[in-house]
């Protein structure tokens, strides 16, 4: 039984062409060769040639094959396939001045009788959804691109603060993240010099490799190089395997070299060589490794005097020196004190499993009166101990050592009225001794009793400083 289109088409045949050139859509219709039967006028337009041009000549004119020929062997596989399901692909089809565009096509076998007689092809041109998604994709990469901008703004103050001597320092991250320029980090102990490496390393595109941090002041000189650069089974005493050093750990990421310049002159020198050559050599090999890796180094002391004084070599400065980043003392911006403050009480209360606390604004006005010898990690430490001792607000009260240590600092002028008579050689040892008993006291509460890296600080040798410890009876457990 006919259908109500059958019916239609049959009574009125004439209106086949109409409805064809009606379509919004290209439409061609070949043979079994590729020779183009019909086409419409929206698939003449798309194409950019007239109907005469089209009818009769072989369809390897629109088809995308650089070559014609290969392109209509293609063609008449696909037609000889004689697939009974249609079909709908993406593809690319060919204008008459030969530029290519965007098509989705859709076609269906002609049978008679069981037998093919050519097939139809719908043609629709998608240049402009593909410019409009194109723009979409470029649209959704600047979206997230603000997006990481603002998270790394967000991170940053919120690990640093937000006043605006360190924001030239936020500006400064985010300006050398996205190169791969060597990086320098100056500032006083516990002014952040590390949390600056890991936000440079986390907004570059090495990212997803590894950092790889690196103490030089806290291992001995007969373990930096293995430290460094790996050694081989066997290479020294103890060498009872072979390891891999912190450079080959860093490839395709980042090395941070913190306090820098405790380096040996021989391993400054041997540090250079790597960085001029990306190539390392673990001790007791021959071979070279060739690295890509990107280094970040950071100290405390000011390295151009040290370069001036000979401590230091010019060449391996200027190597590490590709920018630099200067982290300000937190007396210099006590505006972010409130802002640490708050962080740093809810993370302490969260790593002791207690409630949060609160600290009154007359305690917090205490903080902010302070000068903060030992930078941020000094009032991370004080506010550690508040709130161990404190209940449920932390007062001021429970910043009273911090008065004492301040008074300390304070120059006192010698009391003369208890003496009858000076022995100037025996007063001045002893307040030589005491000087001496409090400079060491303090390293080792900055360097966190590390006593490697107090030694080197202060310029003497291990032993020597073993034995003022026991001589002045110093706690330095």
């Amino acid at each position: 039984m006919p259908t109500r289109q059958q019916s239609f088409f049959e009574k009125y045949p004439e209106y086949y062409e109409t409805i064809l050139e009606t379509l919004q859509s290209g439409i061609n219709i070949v043979d079994p060769e590729g020779k183009i039967l019909f086409v419409n006028k929206t698939y003449c337009n798309m194409h950019g040639f007239n109907e005469t041009e089209l009818i009769g000549n072989s369809i390897a004119k629109i088809l995308p094959d650089e070559d014609p020929k290969a392109g209509l062997i293609n063609f008449k596989k696909i037609v000889r396939k004689k697939i009974k399901k249609s079909f709908v692909v993406k593809s690319f089809n060919r204008k008459k001045d030969g530029a290519l565009f965007p098509v989705i096509l859709a076609w269906n076998y002609l049978l008679k009788n069981e037998k093919l007689i050519g097939m139809v092809t719908v043609v629709q041109d998608i240049t402009e959804m593909t410019e409009t998604k194109a723009e979409l994709e470029k649209s959704k990469i600047a979206v997230k691109e603000l997006r990481e901008k603002l998270q790394q703004h967000e991170y940053l103050e919120y690990m640093m603060g937000d006043s605006i001597t360190i924001k030239e320092t936020h500006r400064a991250v985010e300006k050398v993240a996205n190169t791969d320029f060597s990086v320098m980090i100056s500032g006083e102990t516990g002014t952040g010099k590390e949390i600056i490496a890991k936000a440079i390393h986390s907004f570059s595109d090495r990212n997803a490799q590894p950092l790889i941090s690196v103490d030089c002041g806290a291992i001995p000189d007969t373990l930096i190089e293995s430290e460094l650069f790996g050694h081989l089974k066997g290479a020294f005493t103890g060498a009872d395997r072979t390891k891999e050093g912190a450079f080959q750990k860093a490839n395709r990421g980042t090395i941070f070299l913190d306090e820098i310049t405790n380096l040996s002159v021989d391993m400054q020198k041997k540090l250079l060589r790597v960085l001029e050559t990306k190539e390392v050599q673990k001790i007791g090999s021959q071979k070279k490794e060739k690295l890509d890796f990107r280094i970040i180094s950071a100290s405390n002391e000011n390295i151009e005097n040290l370069v001036n004084k000979g401590n230091f070599r010019k060449d391996l400065f200027f190597r590490l020196n590709e920018f630099f980043i200067r982290v300000p003392t937190l007396h210099e911006r006590k505006e972010d004190i409130p802002i640490l403050t708050q962080r740093f009480i809810g993370e302490i209360c969260q790593k002791l499993n207690m409630p949060p606390k609160h600290i009154t604004e007359a305690a917090l006005n205490d903080l902010i009166a302070y000068e903060w010898p030992g930078n941020v990690r000094e009032l991370r430490n004080s506010l550690k101990r508040a709130i161990v001792i404190s209940e449920q607000k932390i007062i001021p009260e429970h910043f009273e050592f911090l008065g004492k240590k301040q008074k300390n600092v304070k120059q006192e002028r010698l009391d003369l009225t208890s003496y009858q008579m000076i022995d100037l050689k025996k007063l001045s040892q002893q307040y030589s001794d005491n000087f001496e008993k409090k400079i060491i006291r303090d390293c080792l509460i900055n360097f966190q009793n590390n006593k490697s890296k107090t030694a080197r600080f202060l310029q003497i040798d291990y032993k020597t400083l073993l034995a003022k410890i026991k001589k002045y009876g110093i706690d330095s457990r």
